[in-house]
């Protein structure tokens, strides 16, 4: 039943519950759950610091504590305050809440968790590190495990195995399982080449190995990774090549070949169970292996197809074993005729000894070796010929196996020319990111280049000013010009003021036109169009179209320099 406290927790009313805690402390309702639990779940870290005193390591009707509740509502700071009360507690089933935290893929809880937690079974001598990997549904409540959580991603996944393993790596469950056979059934690869190191050949109570779970569920890179486990068989004698076949899977096949040709304990092969599921393309690449093979009761992969109705796989099979039934036939045939041409001789043999004619048993006893003779040599013919077929048999076997492991090769080297492209791919975004980040650094660089020319002829025209200044006192004269001084000045110094004079408007010029272009971007000539024409090497932008045309020269109007190639830049 619903205390005042619970309620109080729900709607977060803090004056509530410090009213009403210590009348309602410890309480539980239908479920078994707490205040404290309330607040764990729903993230309360005000209302946990109040209660964690009072309803510490109380456990609801499955066994579960606050702070396993704590870990479903993803909050780190929540969990962080019930570490110290309940850490090392599970429910029922013996998990605890690092395992709940793997199985939501919460790297930061996990973090927390693992200083106390780190190396603990459940009931099933589950570790975190298995429930980490996990994807089956085992009937057990699943409401912790929210995959929306912060952390659920594959790569988190990874860094949380890659945390757990080096204390968990490993360990086997009551029936055998291991970290690395989760890692296979759910194809993470990544997770599967932390593990193998330590986990590599183990097997389930049955036999079952990881290299079989990837097969089973198809995962070809894992496949690929683990062939150090081919060969391994199960307590029923299948194969990781019979799983793949069985569940259709033919793009792993080529890396589980070499295990072709065996059988089950109860007489069926690869081909066999490909047939009987209907994995027409699993068929095509066994049937060169085990095409004839038959089981105790006579059964064949032709008749699994045709009892399950697998037309496809029947029609291919039946003219598949036709050839190899004519082979095996044709060479009982051969068998069969040596044996009659003996019984013959035997025959022939006995018929002379019972002739009392000696006359007529000798031309007999002639005629009889004749036939004996001429038999002999069909024997040896046939013997020749049999001796010619094993040996054609035996090239088409070596022939067949050397294109089998050049396929293998071929598709390896295809994986490999796959992961180098995506290596390439890589580099060449790198390379781009950082062509943009060199073209952001002329850009500034460019503009500080700008900046520093603008001071560079600021500083200039004070420089000729200041000159002008120094020059008119060598006829003691001050601006502005008083007509009386001039008229007392002779006609060398009126020359050379003049000239003095001329100099100074057209730099004071100079300075307005740079800056009208570089403040408001206008033409340096005319100072009333925009400038829009980009000149190079000195990369000013300093006169509109119609001055450009009308220069006499071609020197830049700020620079001077000369003028090798020029751009019209239009605005947006």
């Amino acid at each position: 039943m619903e205390t005042r406290l619970m309620r109080a927790v729900n709607e977060r009313r803090m004056d509530v519950i410090t009213g009403t805690l210590l009348l309602d402390k410890g309480a539980q309702d239908e479920q078994g759950w707490t205040a404290l639990m309330y607040a764990a779940q729903n993230g309360y870290l005000e209302a946990v610091n109040k209660l964690i005193h009072h309803e510490k390591r109380i456990r609801d009707n499955k066994g579960r504590t606050a702070l396993i509740h704590a870990v479903g509502s993803g909050d780190v700071d929540v969990v962080k305050a019930i570490i110290p009360f309940e850490a090392g507690m599970s429910d029922e089933t013996g998990r605890t809440a690092l395992m709940y935290a793997a199985r939501a893929r919460n790297i930061q809880l996990c973090q927390l968790l693992a200083g106390k937690e780190l190396g603990l079974t459940d009931n099933q001598k589950w570790t975190a590190l298995m429930h980490c990997l996990d994807a089956r549904y085992d009937g057990v409540d699943e409401s912790l495990v929210d995959p929306t959580l912060p952390g659920g991603s594959r790569q988190a996944r990874a860094e949380i195995v890659q945390m757990l393993a080096a204390r968990e790596a490993g360990h086997q469950s009551s029936t055998g399982i291991t970290a690395l056979m989760l890692a296979a059934e759910t194809g993470i690869d990544e997770c599967a080449v932390i593990l193998m190191g330590r986990e590599l050949g183990k097997q389930t109570e049955d036999g079952r190995t990881a290299l079989m779970y990837a097969a089973q569920f198809g995962f070809r890179r894992i496949v690929r990774s683990l062939q150090k486990e081919r060969g391994l068989r199960t307590d029923l004698g299948c194969t990781a090549l019979m799983y793949a076949a069985q569940y259709g899977h033919a793009d792993c096949i080529p890396f589980l070949i070499e295990e072709a040709g065996n059988s089950r304990k109860d007489g069926l092969t690869a081909l066999m169970l490909a047939a009987r599921g209907g994995h027409i393309e699993c068929v095509k690449l066994l049937v060169k292996q085990e095409a004839g093979m038959v089981t105790s009761t006579g059964m064949t992969a032709y008749l699994y197809a045709l009892e399950e109705k697998h037309t496809e796989c029947a029609e291919f099979l039946e003219e598949a074993e036709q050839k190899a039934t004519s082979m095996s036939q044709t060479v009982r045939n051969r068998v069969k005729s040596q044996t009659e041409i003996n019984d013959s001789l035997a025959s022939l043999l006995a018929t002379t000894a019972m002739h009392e004619n000696l006359d007529v048993a000798a031309l007999e006893t002639t005629t009889l070796t004749k036939e004996l003779t001429s038999l002999k040599e069909q024997l040896r013919e046939k013997e020749r010929d049999i001796e010619s077929l094993s040996t054609e048999v035996n090239r088409l076997r070596i022939e067949l196996r050397k294109r089998d492991n050049l396929i293998v090769k071929k598709d390896g080297e295809l994986l490999e020319a796959q992961d180098k492209l995506k290596v390439s791919r890589e580099t060449v975004r790198q390379l781009q990111h950082d062509l943009s980040a060199k073209e952001a650094e002329l850009a500034v660089f460019q503009t500080e280049k700008e900046a520093n020319k603008e001071n560079s002829q600021t500083g200039q025209l004070g420089r000729s000013l200041s000159g002008l200044k120094d020059s008119n006192t060598k006829v003691a004269l001050d601006l502005p010009l008083n007509p009386d001084v001039l008229n007392g000045l002779t006609h060398q110094q009126l020359s050379e003021l003049d000239e003095r004079l001329w100099r100074a408007v057209d730099i004071v010029k100079m300075a307005k036109s740079n800056i009208l272009s570089t403040t408001f971007h206008l033409c340096t000539i005319c100072l009333e169009q925009p400038a829009t024409v980009f000149y190079l090497p000195c990369q000013h932008l300093v006169t509109c179209k119609s001055c450009e045309m009308a220069m006499r020269d071609n020197k830049c109007p700020i620079c001077r320099a000369n003028i090798a190639s020029s751009y019209v830049v239009y605005s947006s």
